[in-house]
């Protein structure tokens, strides 16, 4: 009984350490590329020593690397505008929303729907920071 309780309080422990998470500044951003790049130099010289590549093979498959990546960056490019498309389009319906609330309610009614949305815009600012999300991530969330 006692092992399985301490077991169980291991695992406890163990899945709430791994929920932790920490926020990604540009130096860590930084310090991960350039391990990243590393690991695919090491990856590249294992593949030499085992593979026993030559020179001009070598040479191939840094080229076919640099492809693949610069395919990534163009494809996250790619993802990156259609992010944005949706985030205008979100945008224009939040307005539309708000000029045909604005139609319906008085004008009263309306400056105290404006004041409660505020009022659910500051309760979820508070819930996310008690969440521990990043001053970077709520700045974005304002912006909206």
């Amino acid at each position: 009984m006692k092992k399985m309780v301490l077991t169980v309080m291991v695992l406890a422990m163990g899945t709430f350490a791994m929920a932790q998470k920490t926020p990604m500044t540009p130096e860590k951003k930084a310090e991960m590329l350039k391990q990243k790049e590393t690991k695919a130099q090491e990856h590249l010289a294992e593949m030499q020593k085992e593979l026993q590549l030559n020179a001009t093979q070598m040479d191939q498959l840094r080229a076919l690397h640099e492809k693949r990546k610069a395919e990534g960056k163009k494809q996250m490019e790619k993802n990156k505008e259609a992010r944005m498309q949706k985030k205008g389009d979100r945008m224009q319906k939040m307005k539309e929303r708000e000029a045909e609330m604005k139609a319906i309610l008085t004008p009263q009614q309306f400056e105290k729907w404006q004041a409660q949305k505020q009022v659910k815009r500051q309760q979820m600012k508070e819930k996310m920071d008690k969440k521990g999300f990043k001053e970077m991530d709520r700045q974005k969330m304002e912006k909206k």
